[in-house]
């Protein structure tokens, strides 16, 4: 009895001592495989695919306030021709020429960079149309996506003071439908 004891119980501690191993081998792998998470999500962070939505809506931003000072600039040109001294005229409109053409190139760059950079579902979600007649289109030849990261993000971006981004983090919320803004009152029917 005392042998067959003595025999299981050797039996036992040779188990127990690979069980032992094994464990400190599981424990090991999922340290590294901790770590390897913890790189990932370092890089997905400094990939952070929500930028480019954010530069979408800053580069619309910008188109918006370019047609402003378009505007201003016709403006501008019409204010010069009233003026009564023929110098200062020419001078004014030639002034306000130069800002219009200006404008339109600059916004003919940003309209060319949305058409190449956005998806059409990102064109459609920013407000910039598909076919844009109003573009340069002359862009210069750029990278490509090599991946898209496909996983949910816990953590939330800061964006700081951009209203962009506020912009995005409540699409998120939304669930990512596109909203729609209601139709424009017909002239003559307010």
């Amino acid at each position: 009895d005392l042998t067959s004891a003595t025999n299981k119980l050797d039996s036992l501690e040779e188990k127990l001592s690979e069980l032992t191993g094994l464990v400190e081998q599981y424990a090991r792998e999922r340290e590294e495989a901790l770590e390897r998470e913890r790189l990932m999500a370092v890089k997905y962070k400094e990939l952070d695919i929500f930028k480019l939505d954010v530069i979408a809506r800053e580069l619309k931003g910008l188109d918006n306030k370019l047609g402003v000072l378009g505007s201003d600039a016709k403006g501008l040109r019409m204010t010069a021709a009233k003026l009564r001294s023929p110098d200062e005229q020419t001078m004014m409109g030639s002034l306000g020429d130069r800002m219009l053409d200006e404008c339109k190139q600059l916004r003919a760059h940003i309209r060319d960079v949305i058409h190449e950079c956005l998806s059409e579902t990102q064109k459609m979600h920013i407000g910039v149309g598909i076919d844009d007649p109003l573009a340069a289109g002359v862009l210069q030849e750029g990278g490509s996506m090599a991946a898209r990261v496909v996983e949910e993000v816990i953590e939330r971006p800061d964006h700081g003071n951009s209203r962009a981004g506020r912009l995005r983090q409540q699409d998120e919320v939304i669930g990512g439908r596109l909203r729609t803004s209601p139709s424009p009152t017909p002239v003559g029917k307010r």
